[in-house]
């Protein structure tokens, strides 16, 4: 929230097309090319928003994406420099999957299962949101969004992301877990 200009993709080390939507003061769009580190060309879409709530920002960013893989990501997360490598492998060796959840750095010290496992609703419950990237898709078509009464934002406490992923299952989406760290 009330990011005052695009540093957050430097920070958090973005190395792909992104789109960030940044709840502030002012609604508006900015688009503009950057180059990662590999020294790619890549593209960013900076939506400022008025809105409030963790969830439909999201919404908001699903709405808006255009990749065929999205990733999602909050501002504190610091992304593996071979990320896009990583996800973009896993979803070629699992075509029939949707949803892939992966292990992240995180101050938490999360302890991550060590082999590739199906999730299904107890996994989901067990899923941090910045773990998850989807088949866009996958996601339009079934007309899945995260619950605007639920997350940060809302009054109502968390686990928007467990629902979304509740929801994934419940329309017949495939889930797995890889453990790379993204």
């Amino acid at each position: 929230m009330h990011q005052t200009d695009a540093s957050i993709i430097e920070r958090t080390k973005v190395q792909s097309d992104v789109l960030v939507v940044n709840q502030c003061s002012v609604d508006k769009q900015d688009s503009f090319e950057f180059y990662n580190t590999k020294s790619e060309l890549c593209r960013a879409n900076v939506f400022y928003t008025t809105e409030r709530g963790l969830s439909r920002s999201r919404n908001m960013a699903i709405k808006n994406a255009t990749g065929d893989i999205c990733l999602i990501c909050d501002d504190d997360e610091i992304l593996d420099n071979n990320y896009v490598e990583i996800i973009t492998s896993a979803f070629e060796e699992y075509p029939e999957v949707d949803v892939l959840t992966f292990m992240v750095n995180s101050p938490q010290k999360k302890s991550y299962p060590t082999k590739t496992k199906k999730v299904g609703y107890i996994g989901a419950m067990k899923t941090a949101s910045w773990q998850i990237a989807f088949r866009r898709q996958s996601i339009v078509d079934k007309n899945i969004r995260f619950d605007e009464k639920m997350g940060s934002g809302t009054g109502n406490g968390c686990g928007e992301e467990n629902k979304f992923l509740f929801d994934c299952l419940k329309k017949g989406l495939k889930i797995r877990y890889i453990p790379c760290l993204i």
